[in-house]
């Protein structure tokens, strides 16, 4: 229950952390659903098909990778160059904002998530 403590917090000088747990659990999650989500698209393509899935859903990995790291940093320096309150607290401030985002970000995925896979076993009952 790692997740329930992924609260980022400031340390007493100043740096801005995630708290073990949350960061063990944020690191290794990922790679689960990411392996779940391959094996599910590669058994709804033709068999010949399959092996280009793998290779889109790479491309797509790196590339969402490279625009979310990009859009953070961003948010981060657009509320880095606010005049109100200290260097640290606007970073925090921007911190904060990105770390919303991601969780907001997140619960839609899993809603589409659960919807996609809901379709499917709809989907499979009507076919048989």
């Amino acid at each position: 229950f790692g997740s329930l403590n992924m609260i980022p917090d400031v340390t007493p000088n100043g740096v801005f952390y995630l708290p073990p747990t949350g960061w063990l659990t944020s690191f290794y999650n990922p790679p689960f659903a990411f392996s779940n989500t391959i094996s599910n698209a590669s058994m709804l393509v033709q068999p010949q098909n399959a092996p280009d899935v793998n290779s889109i859903f790479n491309m797509v990995q790196q590339f969402a990778g490279s625009l979310g790291t990009s859009l953070l940093a961003s948010t981060i320096a657009l509320f880095q160059m606010g005049n109100s309150g200290s260097l640290m607290g606007r970073t925090y401030a921007g911190g904060q904002f990105d770390f919303i985002l991601l969780g907001v970000l997140a619960i839609i995925t899993l809603l589409t998530m659960v919807t996609n896979y809901r379709m499917q076993q709809k989907k499979e009952s009507i076919s048989q």
